[in-house]
């Protein structure tokens, strides 16, 4: 029956979800990694609602979080200088969140995802003027989404100067 057809549709839908979710595990920072965030963004963009917190509540976001970039004194582009396209592949993670970010569920979501956010600002050494860009209006919607975003916000500038190892002035992003 047609109805029968729907149920098993949005099974499928579901796991599609899920096994996304699960295809994070082992993400890496190489070409292989590049397409599997491609193929997530295309389907957070085109997906619904219900898609959406099914990859959120299968740790999707958690999964991510530990795939974003490391701390460190050098540029995305130095510390993962044996990937060619690493400013590329923030570029795509930044553009899953922005997706997410269409979705109230979505923002408070990446607030809450320990780590999230302040791996999210480490986006932000590149020399990519893009990705800084994305960067910076990815956290001006978290930073004024609620209180604890802009909490998580200013902690990630925090975070990031230290990892740099340096002061940085930001003063006039997180007023």
């Amino acid at each position: 029956s047609a109805k029968q057809n729907e149920n098993d549709d949005n099974k499928v839908y579901i796991a599609d979800a899920i096994k996304l979710a699960e295809a994070l595990v082992e993400l890496n920072w190489d070409n292989r990694g590049l397409q599997v965030l491609e193929t997530l963004q295309r389907k957070i963009a085109a997906g619904t609602p219900e898609w959406t917190d099914q990859f959120i509540v299968s740790y999707g976001l958690d999964y991510l979080a530990m795939k974003m970039p490391e701390p460190s004194p050098f540029s995305i582009e130095h510390f993962y200088k044996s990937f060619d396209k690493a400013s590329r592949f923030c570029e795509v993670i930044l553009k899953i969140l922005l997706s997410l970010s269409h979705f109230a569920s979505g923002i408070d979501a990446i607030t809450q995802t320990l780590g999230l956010v302040d791996r999210l600002a480490l986006c932000f050494h590149t020399d990519n003027a893009d990705v800084k860009k994305s960067t910076l209006q990815i956290l001006g919607i978290i930073c004024y989404n609620s209180a604890e975003g802009h909490a998580s916000v200013v902690h990630s500038f925090g975070q990031y100067m230290e990892a740099k190892g340096e002061r940085v002035r930001y003063g006039l992003v997180i007023v």
